[in-house]
């Protein structure tokens, strides 16, 4: 039978995308098998291996192969599944190999948009909301009506259709200037079109601010975004996040309820 495997790695900084591997999973489709990472100790700070620490602890929280608990936090994702070698004997041997091999990923020299596509998916994931996410929505696809169909406009990260509106949703990593500056630009273009199609659609453009990043990044980023979207959503602030998740289900379960 085969087996998946992917790994838990816990993100230290998302702006350059330094991680960390926790743990690594593998799945024959009928049992989980877990393996723990060795403490890197000599490649992190205090403050990291503590959160290394901590987190490893809470490693036998896990019981799925696709979805980490709650109590892992955002800082923690799981890598794609990927299929083990067919002539491995001992999975967990052969895990704890792997495991070393990937003991620290250095800083990238910049992140990527994929990165920044995949932190949202994991925060949807995490918040229990993923189902009624969808990734990409390009206007001349998704809106329905002839006129509708600006052309010109960027597809945008995720989006949730309800029954009678559209919410548009653009994940933020401070820290990029040039990223900030061609989202804002992004979202003026579409509140122009938005508003020019007001009578036939209710769409509304969001950006939401993953957690990473120093306050001075956060706050430019804020800067740059608040006037452009028509809600920025800081993820950081309790408040904030938990009504941005109760608008995601609220608004997907309408569109639930029309089907």
């Amino acid at each position: 039978m085969s087996v998946l495997f992917r790994l838990v790695h816990l993100e230290l900084d998302p702006v350059t995308g330094w991680r960390v591997p926790l743990a690594a999973l593998a799945s024959d489709g009928r049992a989980l098998q877990l393996v723990p990472a060795p403490v890197p100790v000599s490649q992190l700070g205090r403050e990291a291996l503590s959160l290394f620490e901590l987190l490893r602890e809470a490693l036998p929280a896990i019981q799925s192969f696709d979805r980490l608990p709650i109590c892992m936090g955002p800082q923690v994702e799981l890598s794609e599944a990927k299929a083990a070698p067919c002539n491995i004997e001992e999975v967990g041997v052969w895990l704890s190999t792997l495991l070393d091999r990937n003991r620290v990923q250095l800083p990238a020299a910049r992140r990527t948009t994929d990165k920044t596509r995949q932190r949202g998916r994991q925060f949807f994931r995490t918040w229990g909301v993923h189902r009624w996410v969808k990734n990409r929505f390009e206007p001349a696809r998704q809106w329905p009506t002839a006129q509708q169909r600006p052309k010109g406009l960027e597809a945008v990260t995720h989006w949730v259709e309800g029954k009678q509106r559209i919410l548009l949703m653009e994940p933020i990593l401070p820290g990029s200037d040039m990223a900030l500056k061609r989202i804002a630009t992004r979202a003026l273009a579409y509140r122009e079109t938005i508003r020019a199609i007001s009578d036939t659609t209710d769409t509304r453009f969001v950006a939401y601010m993953l957690l990473g990043g120093s306050q001075a990044a956060r706050d430019d980023a804020a800067g740059v975004l608040r006037q452009a979207v028509h809600q920025l959503v800081d993820l950081s602030v309790v408040q904030q996040r938990d009504d941005f998740v109760s608008s995601i289900r609220e608004l997907g379960s309408t569109r639930e309820l029309q089907i």
